[in-house]
């Protein structure tokens, strides 16, 4: 299992405080757990995740899904 990645800061502005995503919520089996404070921050390591690793791309669909999982991290 690998590690929970942790992203601090307001990259891209953000909102909402600690937001949390487990992977396996869009991508069954993906034990990826994604920490950042606020969405905007999130959804940066996120989308880079899903595009690199599970080799998806943008669509409403998948945006829809997202933020079905996101979860406040407290």
């Amino acid at each position: 299992m690998r590690p929970m990645l942790l992203v601090t800061g307001r990259a891209g502005g953000g909102s909402g405080g600690m937001q949390r995503f487990t992977c396996a919520d869009v991508e069954p089996g993906c034990h990826r757990v994604f920490r950042a404070d606020g969405v905007h921050a999130l959804w940066a390591v996120v989308a880079a995740h899903l595009r690199d690793v599970h080799r998806r791309e943008s669509s409403p669909q998948l945006a829809a899904a997202l933020q079905r999982a996101v979860r406040d991290a407290a």
